[in-house]
This record gives C-alpha cells, sequence and structure tokens, in this order.
C-alpha cells in the first residue's frame, strides 16, 4: 500500500514539473512596508513594495488616489484612516495585501 502511495505521489510531481517547464513555480506575494502609518496631516509615507513573484501591480491609497509605480510616496492631506491596498499578479495568480494609516487632525496651536 505504501509504495502505491509513494508511486502516486511521484508521479504527480514529475507531471508538475514537466507541466510547468521543470520547475515548480513559486507563489505570488504582495506585501509592502509603509513608514510612517500615522501622523499628523499633511502625511507623506513612503511605502515600500517588497511582493515576489509578479509581473504588474496597484496601489489604491484609500482617499481616491492610486499608483503604478513599484515604490510610491504618498502624501495623505486630510485626517482618517485610510486603508492602502497594494494588488499584484502575473500570468496564473493575483495576490493583495493591504495596510491602515491614520492621518490625526493637525492641532491648532494658542498664541498667547
Amino acid at each position: 500500500m505504501f509504495e502505491s502511495l509513494l508511486a502516486i505521489f511521484c508521479l504527480t510531481a514529475i507531471l508538475a514539473l514537466i507541466a510547468t517547464g521543470g520547475y515548480a513555480q513559486p507563489p505570488i506575494e504582495a506585501f509592502f512596508e509603509a513608514s510612517p502609518t500615522a501622523g499628523v496631516m499633511p502625511l507623506e509615507v513612503t511605502f515600500t513594495n517588497l511582493s515576489w513573484n509578479v509581473d504588474g501591480w496597484h496601489w489604491d491609497f484609500g482617499d481616491g488616489n492610486e499608483s503604478d509605480a513599484w515604490s510610491p510616496v504618498h502624501t495623505f492631506d486630510l485626517p482618517g484612516t485610510y486603508l492602502v491596498q497594494l494588488e499584484v499578479w502575473n500570468d496564473t495568480d493575483t495576490d493583495a495585501y493591504g495596510l491602515p494609516v491614520t492621518v490625526s487632525p493637525l492641532l491648532p496651536v494658542a498664541l498667547f
């Protein structure tokens, strides 16, 4: 019984290698870092794209602005919490990752 299961597993692995041209394609993954992720308006945030195995990408900053740059810099002008999303794709798959950015209002300073 064990030998039969092993043979089926090996045959499946060989067929997968043949179908992918001799190698298994690594999985696609969307991932990024942002700095800073909170602060007062206007808040300039640098996004570093750390995705791999991708052919294309698209950013949605959650405030009505978008970008197709690999690692964009974006300024949030109004207070609020924005879900920044990065969508990535290749020939066979897509993936997405999101991170919140919180922008606080600029507090007035009393002049005495």
